[in-house]
């Protein structure tokens, strides 16, 4: 069975698994108000699809007033399929942490990205210590990089080539 709160005492959801709703101790648990998993192995399988036992389970969350948040290192440009698959339910946190996306809308809601500064600074402090260091940029307008950087998936062809060229750091301080 499918247990979303694996404690000893559980009630059954309408998708054959349980919520637990007393723990060990036999103190009542408030039900579960929000869950949040990775995609990529967990929820999506390695053809793209997602399981009928999962998704039972999300309309059974749904239906008992528990939100939906899908984790992923995904760009928002990948989730698309995602939200096709799982009844366009929940939210997504995507390209690690920088996009909140929305699966019923298919949109970005929220953007927390670098200033071209601060990235411009990491990229010259990796590269003082790995000097044939390559890079990629993933942005709301898609996916740029370095020539001399090879990802291991087959899509990044159709993406810009960009120049991350180091920029003159000052040699002094002043005093």
């Amino acid at each position: 069975d499918l247990v979303l709160l694996g404690l000893r005492h559980a009630d059954p959801l309408p998708c054959g698994g349980t919520i637990a709703t007393t723990s060990d101790d036999g103190q009542v648990n408030p039900p579960p108000r929000l869950i949040a998993t990775d995609l990529d192995g967990t929820i999506v399988r390695h053809d793209g699809s997602v399981s009928e036992r999962v998704l039972e389970a999300f309309a059974a969350a749904l239906e008992g007033d528990i939100r939906i948040v899908f984790v992923t290192g995904r760009p928002p440009r990948w989730m698309p399929e995602v939200a096709e698959a799982t009844g366009h339910a929940g939210v997504g946190i995507c390209g690690n942490g920088a996009f909140i996306y929305d699966m019923a809308d298919e949109a970005v809601l929220e953007l927390f990205g670098m200033s071209g500064e601060l990235a411009a600074d990491a990229v010259d402090r990796v590269r003082e210590v790995l000097p044939n260091s390559a890079f990629a940029v993933e942005s709301l307008s898609g996916f740029s990089y370095e020539p001399t950087y090879r990802p291991r998936w087959d899509w990044w062809a159709s993406g810009t080539i960009i120049s991350l060229a180091p920029r003159r750091r000052r040699c002094c301080r002043t005093i």
